[in-house]
């Protein structure tokens, strides 16, 4: 595993009420869809991730419902587009397969976008890099 050298840099950390807010205003004032929203997020933290690590580095990305949930299986498909080793795990497994949850968006929303078969075709192509 190689390890690169990053500038120093600043990171705000927000609670996550405080992230719920930031994301609707973002929604309301921007034209963007919550989807296109998590692709954006998904596709930052894949930066800062690849940016340190090499694509020898083996990966696990835990992924629970909702939103969140939703981010980290992003950018588990998009370390995995680059070469990157991804295992990912889903809490509950169940909530993401069925996309049965209370809470909008995450597995549900992606299973929308992506269509149900395309969504376990990449679920089990996930399953599958773990064993």
């Amino acid at each position: 595993m190689r390890v690169r050298k990053l500038k120093k840099q600043i990171m705000k950390i927000f609670p996550s009420n405080t992230i719920k807010k930031l994301d609707a205003y973002t929604i309301e004032h921007e034209p963007i869809q919550s989807i296109q929203l998590m692709e954006r997020a998904a596709n930052a933290l894949t930066e800062a991730i690849t940016n340190r690590w090499d694509n020898e580095t083996p990966v696990t990305v835990f992924a629970g419902p909702g939103n969140n949930g939703g981010d980290a299986l992003a950018v588990a498909r998009m370390m995995a587009e680059k070469g990157y080793k991804v295992g990912y795990v889903m809490w509950p497994l169940r909530t993401a397969v069925s996309g049965k949850q209370n809470t909008p968006g995450g597995a549900t929303e992606l299973m929308e976008v992506l269509g149900k078969d395309e969504s376990l075709r990449r679920i089990r192509l996930g399953i599958e890099k773990l064993q």
